[in-house]
């Protein structure tokens, strides 16, 4: 990846968070510290993404703004209402929106990053990340989502188009 790539990256991701680290500075939830970090962050990947699928001929169509959190504060939350056994993926992308748990896929890698912090019953779940959508090369949309091998966890996507259920999850990463 040229220098004048990484910069573009950079940059363009700046613009991306800016608008979010400002409204988070003025409202009082984002300090200095997480901003340093955030920044950090994206300069110490030289990459928007560690696993950028467009390497893989998988097209960008939708992402979020990511900023540092606690994980010892993260929860998972259940998107089925009572009666439920599964939900398509417009409903569960739409809940994560309500809920105002919409995170993405560097919410994903950061967590991957930091695995050994996140808590141990959180292993039996997969945890979905609704907020970076991709085009894989087949026209089909994916999210990213971690789940546990019994070892370790794993960063991994899957098609919108599936339906979700019990076992699925979504982060609730910042308080």
């Amino acid at each position: 990846m040229t220098d004048k790539i990484v910069a573009d990256e950079v940059l363009g991701e700046f613009a991306r968070q800016e608008h979010d680290w400002f409204e988070r500075v003025r409202k009082g939830s984002l300090n200095s510290k997480e901003v340093v970090r955030a920044v950090q962050n994206i300069i110490d990947r030289g990459s928007v993404f560690a696993y950028d699928k467009r390497k893989d001929g998988w097209e960008l169509i939708e992402d979020v703004a990511f900023a540092p959190f606690d994980v010892s504060k993260m929860k998972l939350v259940p998107f089925l209402k009572s009666g439920e056994s599964s939900a398509n993926s417009e409903e569960m992308v739409s809940r994560a929106l309500e809920l105002k748990v919409n995170f993405g896929q560097r919410d994903a890698e950061y967590l991957l990053e930091h695995q050994q912090e996140i808590p141990k019953e959180f292993r039996k779940y997969y945890i979905v990340f609704t907020g970076t959508k991709w085009r894989n090369p087949d026209g089909n949309r994916n999210v990213a989502y971690l789940n546990w091998n019994g070892k370790q966890w794993y960063l991994n996507f899957n098609w919108l188009e599936n339906d979700w259920n019990s076992n699925d999850r979504l982060p609730r990463l910042r308080e």
